[in-house]
Parts: C-alpha cells; sequence; structure tokens
C-alpha cells in the first residue's frame, strides 16, 4: 500500500507500508479525498523532525468492518472525525460535549493510519456516514465538525457581538454558523490581501473585516450599538 510521508521543511515522500489488523471497533476505509490543512503545513514547514504520515481530513469508502461494528457496513461512504467525546463523562452528560477530549482520536492512534494514504484503519465512532455528497465535500465534515464546535463553546445568544479570528475554511463557516445563532454583528479579522477570503466573508455576511496587519486588536473597541 501506498502513503504519502513529511519532513521538515517541505520534504515529501511516498513510501510502501502496511496496515495492522481491524480491532473488533474499527473499519476499513479505502481513501478517496483528503485535505491538506493548517496543521498539515505547520508539520511540513518546522514541526516534523523525522518522516511521518500525515493527512487527516479525509473521506472514502469502507471496505471492511470489525466484528462489533453494527453502524456502518462494507460501501457506505463516511468522513473521519478526527476526535470524539466519551458519551459517559459528566460534562458530556450535561449536554457540553465540546468540552470533553476523553474519546478515541485519530491522530494519536500511533499507527500508519493517516489520510494520504490508500487505506486507513478508524474507530466506528470517528466515522460519520454521508450521501449526496462528492468525497471532496465529504473531506470537508472534519472542519465543519472544529467550526460547530468552536459556536458551541461559544454560546452564542440572540444580539450578541462575535468577531471571528481567521477567515481561513473554518473561520468562513464559523462566520455563517454565528449568524444563523442569532448574533447582532459577525466582525471577522484578518490580514489585508486575503481577498478572495474577505469578498466571501462579506458575501456570507460579515459586518465588517479588521486588518489584523493594520489594525492593533488589543487597542480596537467596538461601539456597541453603533
Amino acid at each position: 500500500m501506498k502513503a504519502a510521508y513529511l519532513k521538515a521543511p517541505y520534504q515529501f515522500e511516498i513510501r510502501d507500508v502496511e496496515l495492522r489488523d481491524l480491532k473488533p471497533e474499527e473499519v476499513l476505509i479505502r481513501v478517496k479525498a483528503c485535505g491538506y490543512c493548517g496543521h498539515d503545513n505547520i508539520l511540513a514547514k518546522y514541526a516534523a523532525e523525522d518522516w511521518q504520515p500525515f493527512g487527516h481530513e479525509l473521506a472514502g469508502i469502507v471496505e471492511r468492518t470489525g466484528e462489533t461494528v453494527t453502524r456502518l457496513a462494507a460501501g457506505d461512504h463516511v468522513a473521519v472525525e478526527t476526535s470524539i467525546f466519551d458519551p459517559g463523562t459528566d460534562v458530556s452528560l450535561n449536554g457540553r460535549v465540546d468540552l470533553d477530549m476523553n474519546g478515541p482520536n485519530f491522530m494519536s492512534m500511533g499507527d500508519n493510519s493517516m489520510g494520504f494514504l490508500e487505506y486507513v484503519v478508524a474507530p466506528e465512532l470517528l466515522c460519520v456516514k454521508f450521501s449526496g455528497l462528492s468525497f471532496e465535500e465529504g473531506a470537508f465534515l472534519e472542519p465543519l465538525g472544529v467550526a460547530i464546535d468552536l459556536i458551541k463553546t461559544a454560546d452564542i445568544k440572540l444580539n450578541d457581538d462575535v468577531l471571528v479570528m481567521g477567515l481561513g475554511p473554518i473561520g468562513l463557516m464559523a462566520l455563517q454558523m454565528a449568524k444563523k445563532s442569532g448574533a447582532r454583528r459577525v466582525y471577522a479579522a484578518q490580514r489585508s490581501g486575503a481577498d478572495a477570503r474577505i469578498g466571501l466573508a462579506k458575501q456570507f455576511g460579515a459586518d465588517g473585516v479588521i486588518f489584523t496587519d493594520k489594525v492593533n486588536l488589543a487597542e480596537f473597541a467596538f461601539e456597541r450599538g453603533a
């Protein structure tokens, strides 16, 4: 099986690797699409001191299931979440699943099973079944989950003013969800020059864009009611 590896600064290579056997609660996925996110770029730029597999925004087709898997079957289209909450913890039982970090984590599984491989192994709990989307669109479900966590943690109320820091894909999705959550005004903070992202933010309803390379946010104050 082919797998992509990276090492800083910006070194990439294709290797032949073998995947371990499935555990009872896991599925084998044939990868069809995988995103290259900011975390991957940090690894490639300076953080990966040694060769390592990469990629976690992925979607594909279930090829095989473990013995205890009940929710998925071969042929299902799935995206993979990076991590999930433990439903039995106090915070989860109180409805704040966004504050729990005790469930399985795809990025800390400790094997070759990352996104830029032909096949990956993932816990059933981390798999999100989908239909009606391309695999490229399905791969966006992972960063969408991050944006949802941000909005849930922020606990936006009707007529709140919201500042979204950064207009990458996650920021742009969070901006739209903040508007839908009842925010009175939603502002975005972004370095100037990112014209495409700034244009999308305005298209998605941003009330203003603050250029962080031109304005000191620590000294910036919103005039409430202005």
